[in-house]
This record gives C-alpha cells, structure tokens and sequence, in this order.
C-alpha cells in the first residue's frame, strides 16, 4: 500500500479542523474515507466533534431574547414567543419548537387553569345554599 503524500495528509487535518465531514474531504482531496479517518483520530483534540444532523432553526441568541421578554412580561405564552420568533426569522418555527427550546433553557409552561362560568343565578343559588347550612361548619 503506498502512502499518502504529506500535503494531501496536511490539506485533509486543515479541512477537518474547519469542520467538514470525513466523506466531504475524501471526495475533495481524492483519498479513501479511511485514510482521512486515520488522520482524524491522529489529530483527534484540535478537530471538532461534528454532531450531524440538520441544523438549529433557533439560534442561542434568539432563545435568550425569547427567555428575557418573556420573564419581563413583554411574551405571555409559547404562542406569543413563536410569533416573536417568527417575526424575526426567515424560515418559520411552530410553537412547539419554540416551548421545547425554552423548555432547555430551564423554562416553565403551565396551561392556563379554566374558570367555570358562573352566572348571576348560580351565583345566588350558591349563596342560598351557603346561608342555609352555615350551621355546618
């Protein structure tokens, strides 16, 4: 097996340093996956671990800016962040994106408790009732 000259070896440590997938450099510099991954685990503390997957469509910056409005009282509701979010991102976010990155950040949401309606005559019928058995209690 020959060996791999030294400015491909030098070029395929550059190309990982700056963040660019094992396959993407084979292809580039026109050498086996295998030999760009045994220049990776030779310089394995200066080349960052690329988590894969699809991008963040909400960056820290804007989840902080969600955070601080919403503590300050400027957003009330997840649905009021997504707005927020969606006003200043291009691609759009659902609320449920947005909850669970907030949730991440150490962020609560609890539904709004529901208020029965009582009308006037409910209210009166309660009265009666609370005045008869006074006693009670």
């Amino acid at each position: 097996m020959r060996k791999t000259p030294n400015d491909k070896a030098a070029a395929a440590i550059v190309l990982l340093r700056l963040g660019h997938s094992t396959r993407y450099v084979a292809q580039e510099l026109n050498i086996s996956k295998t030999t760009v991954i045994k220049f990776r685990s030779m310089d394995k503390e200066n080349i960052p671990n690329n988590p894969g997957g699809r991008p963040r469509k909400m960056n820290d910056e804007l989840v902080k800016h969600l955070k601080l409005n919403l503590k300050r009282g400027v957003l009330r509701t997840a649905v009021d962040a997504a707005k927020e979010a969606n006003r200043i991102l291009p691609d759009p976010v659902s609320k449920h994106t947005v909850a669970r990155r907030l949730v991440e950040v150490q962020m609560k949401f609890k539904r709004k408790q529901k208020q029965p309606f009582l009308k006037q005559v409910h209210r009166r019928a309660r009265m009666k009732f609370v005045n008869r058995y006074k006693q009670w209690t």
